[in-house]
């Protein structure tokens, strides 16, 4: 599933009429008049001729400098030839000449939205209300940017009070389903979605949005049947085009399902890609929606070699940033570095906060020297927690930047960087859009998403390894930085002092428990027939999976399940079972009540491996073709164990098997993970070939700059 997020656009303000239908005969018949002028540029800017427009609003305004009304329609004017700056000076003059006038104000604000200045933009669209409360406008914007400010609450209230004032708002009642979609209230968000649609059946983006609710729920085809519903409406939706070639569903039936969806995929990538126009503005704000509105994500968990097609989007990707905003598309010089000072490295992330990307991150903040490096940090998220603090401690600079595009990469571009570092490109649509453009002479990946940007304005991957497969170069567009060991900085978290037992967690007393804690989309459907046929030689065996997010999809994964262990003759409900999502404190006395933690194959776990290793749990993995296949045999290896490392799926099934019928060997297992899991904790050998990795890239980007350099 992509990230579906949609922002709404700002509704335009009605511009007040002076007065007339405005005649070029009438205008002329009255020459020193200046709602002649303000009436003739009216007119004109109604037929597209914003240039002549402006001209007459100037004439207005020469004539009567407190012409409030002209100063306001010359803004218009200067808006529709991009002339923000202008416009908004024009704005505030004619707030300054008449403080009551609202129309004003809300423009202004939208203006300010544009500019990613969302603070000013809600003043603006407070102070509209206050003069006219029955402004459902300026309350729907009002709970746009509250939305996008992280205020659920907030914005909640103001699209209620924008339906108090106009009950048949569509947009508000879709916007209101959007905030339930953000809380995974997903039958409400249709209601509201449902809503819309009566009041407008034309309505594109409810049409959209029913199709990402659809997909959220596992309902891939259905959601595609919506994003076709949406096209018919409004063909140059770009949203709905690019979910509905590119989407991919959140769990596959078949593994040649997986196959017919690739391949779909790859067939509307190229058609997308030579059907998308980016000459016109028009042209060019489509495709930044388009853009904005997925990131491929269920791409990679496919288990195939991704460089190709990720090349060929992340090209696509980089021209339509490029087109839409050229200043930032060309390789910035490297700045001097002047004797004492430190290498200045941003990180920009969208999970700078209690999640996996976030503790990664921290790690490596926590270990860089404080003398050679200055970290800038840029939080492109809205939550922030505990983590976010720590995080903000370790900066030198932090700025939480929100999820504006033009505020965020005019925020990191004004600071002279020497390098920057993306945490989390394909996981967030923001993130993808800014390691687009060019924003700091070097920049590079993290691991936090394991997988080949495909991007040529990303120079270097910084990967671990002891992860990589020998023949890694071929998988990624960026050049290869293989740091030592995990390439991460880990601390362990404390173990819960009381832990929940068994029973609290639905566990039977006499199982021998394999806990699978991996999101359910890592399983493919190829390699069900793991648990029966471990199940076939371990009666008393229990296998525990996390439950998904939502029922849906769980269901979807239980019903595969149920036909892997049917094919085998077992009954799944006597050997599956699917515990409730956990806070931290239970999910870590999952894995201290289970026996052992069964590897998903394709896709290991990361830092779930890591904690699952913290709790004494022996871990059985077969480490695939691709680094992100390979995160527990990496960690097993650092750990000098390799028993529980299988070959084949074959392998993998007798040492499952192994440790259920072999105390002896599950307490062997036990005792040297103890002996040796300070091995995985608190690595600095990565972290200072980081730091000379950054120093060597400043140095050779000062003695030989890039061509197409910026001045």
């Amino acid at each position: 599933m992509p990230d579906p997020n949609q922002t709404a656009t700002p509704v335009a303000a009605t511009r007040p009429d002076p007065g007339g239908a405005p005649l070029q005969s009438g205008a002329q018949a009255r020459p020193g008049d200046p709602d002649a002028r303000n009436e003739l540029g009216n007119s004109l800017l109604a037929l597209g001729r914003p240039e002549a427009a402006a001209q007459c609003f100037r004439e207005a305004i020469a004539l009567e400098p407190g012409f409030a009304e002209a100063h306001f329609n010359l803004a218009l004017a200067l808006r529709s030839q991009g002339q923000t700056g202008a416009a908004m000076q024009c704005l505030r003059q004619a707030i300054g000449l008449r403080p009551d006038f609202f129309q004003a104000l809300f423009v202004l604000g939208n203006l300010l939205w544009d500019a990613g200045d969302l603070a000013d933009a809600s003043a603006c669209y407070r102070e509209a209300i206050a003069l006219e409360p029955g402004f459902a406008e300026a309350h729907f914007n009002l709970g746009n940017a509250a939305r996008a400010l992280g205020d659920s609450r907030d914005a909640e209230a103001s699209y209620r009070r924008a339906l108090q004032v106009r009950p048949h708002f569509a947009q508000a009642w879709n916007n209101l389903g959007q905030l339930f979609k953000d809380r995974n209230r997903i039958e409400e968000a249709l209601e509201c979605y449902g809503r819309a649609i009566e009041i407008d059946p034309g309505l594109a983006e409810a049409h959209y949005n029913i199709g990402v609710a659809r997909q959220l729920d596992g309902r891939f085809y259905e959601g595609l049947a919506h994003f076709e519903q949406a096209l018919r409406h409004d063909p140059s939706y770009a949203p709905a085009r690019w979910l509905h070639d590119l989407s991919l569903p959140i769990l596959y039936e078949r593994p040649e399902e997986i196959r017919e969806l690739r391949q779909r995929f790859g067939v509307h990538l190229s058609r997308l890609i030579r059907e998308t126009p980016l000459d016109s503005p028009g042209d060019r704000r489509r495709a930044l929606s388009g853009v904005a509105s997925t990131t491929h994500f269920f791409l990679q968990y496919q288990g195939q070699n991704d460089r190709d097609l990720q090349r060929e989007y992340g090209g696509f990707l980089q021209r339509v940033l490029a087109a839409g905003y050229p200043q930032w598309s060309s390789r910035p010089p490297m700045p001097a570095l002047g004797p004492g000072e430190r290498i200045r490295v941003g990180y920009v992330s969208s999970f700078m906060r209690d999640h996996t990307v976030g503790q990664f991150l921290l790690g490596w903040l926590e270990g860089h020297r404080r003398d050679r490096v200055e970290i800038f940090c840029y939080h492109i998220g809205s939550d922030t927690d505990a983590v976010t603090d720590r995080i903000r401690a370790r900066a030198d600079v932090f700025h939480q930047v929100g999820g504006h595009l033009e505020a965020a990469a005019g925020r990191i571009a004004a600071d002279p960087l020497h390098l920057l570092v993306y945490t989390d490109i394909g996981m967030n649509a923001l993130a993808s859009q800014l390691a687009a453009l060019r924003l700091a002479p070097v920049q590079c990946k993290g691991w936090g998403h394991p997988v080949t940007t495909g991007l040529p304005s990303i120079d270097y991957y910084l990967s671990s390894d002891l992860m990589e497969p020998d023949d890694a170069t071929a998988h990624y567009s960026e050049t290869l930085v293989r740091l030592p060991n995990l390439a991460l900085h880990y601390t362990p978290p404390p173990l819960p002092a009381r832990p929940l037992a068994r029973p609290d967690l639905g566990l039977r007393a006499d199982a021998f428990v394999y806990l699978n804690s991996q999101s359910l989309f890592k399983n493919l459907p190829q390699h069900d027939d793991l648990y029966p046929r471990i199940a076939r030689e371990v009666p008393h065996a229990q296998f525990v999976f996390i439950s998904h997010s939502r029922p849906a999809v769980t269901a979807r994964f239980r019903d595969r399940l149920a036909r892997a262990f049917d094919a085998h003759g077992l009954p799944a409900d006597r050997f599956c079972h699917f515990t409730r999502r956990l806070d931290f404190q239970g999910f870590l006395s999952l894995n201290l009540a289970s026996d052992a933690l069964l590897d998903t194959l394709e896709w290991s776990g990361g830092k779930t491996t890591l904690e699952a290793l913290g709790c004494g749990l022996p871990v059985v993995t077969c480490p695939g073709r691709f680094m992100r296949g390979r995160h527990a045999f990496a960690m097993l290896r650092m750990m000098g164990i390799s028993r529980t490392v299988a070959a084949d799926k074959d392998e993998y099934v007798r040492i499952a098997v192994r440790l259920a019928h072999d105390p002896h060997l599950l307490a062997e297992m036990r005792s040297e993970i103890a002996g040796r899991i300070d091995r995985l904790y608190r690595d600095t050998a990565f972290i200072g070939a980081l730091e000379d990795f950054y120093a060597a890239q400043v140095r050779a980007h000062r003695r030989a700059p890039h061509p197409g350099e910026r001045p």
